[in-house]
């Protein structure tokens, strides 16, 4: 593509995954998505996301459906990167988990959104430069072993570099 690229970005979504087991997705990369990945599912069900970079997008990953029995979904991302991505983790279903382990984050607006109920974050051995907020809506953030540039600390064993942790 060499033309303009649209400022409300192309995908919404670009991948839409709706699933009853526990499906794994792997090496994807998405850039200029209004939404990069959907998942939906009904109450209870898992899915991961692994070696996935999402760039320049407006919602990297996205949960939705039906949350069922008091339980919400539960999405697992693992070596990720989102970059550019103004809200990286966006909960449409209460009681939803997010769990990421050694995933990267540049340039957010907002880390969790959560538009109904509550929403957990969940973050191991992962990079955050430059996010703005660590949520909206109903959502917590924990974890630990994550650095921190330019960017809210929160949960254990905790590291801060006040230099810019990319070459």
């Amino acid at each position: 593509y060499t033309g303009t690229i649209r400022t409300n970005g192309y995908g919404n979504p670009a991948l839409w995954v709706y699933y009853l087991s526990s499906p794994t997705l792997s090496h994807l990369r998405f850039r200029y998505s209004q939404e990069a990945i959907r998942v939906e599912g009904t109450g209870g069900y898992s899915a991961t996301v692994a070696y996935a970079q999402l760039v320049n997008c407006i919602r990297g990953i996205v949960i939705s459906g039906a949350g069922g029995s008091g339980s919400g979904l539960t999405v697992n991302v693992n070596n990720s990167l989102m970059a550019g991505v103004l809200k990286p983790f966006n909960v449409n279903v209460a009681a939803s988990v997010g769990k990421f382990y050694h995933a990267t984050f540049h340039q957010a607006g907002y880390l969790i959104s959560s538009t109904v109920g509550s929403a957990t974050g969940s973050f191991y051995n992962s990079v955050f430069a430059n996010v703005t907020n660590l949520y909206s809506g109903t959502a917590t953030a924990g974890g630990d072993h994550n650095g921190f540039y330019s960017t809210t600390a929160f949960g254990t064993a905790t590291y801060t570099t006040y230099n810019l942790p990319f070459q």
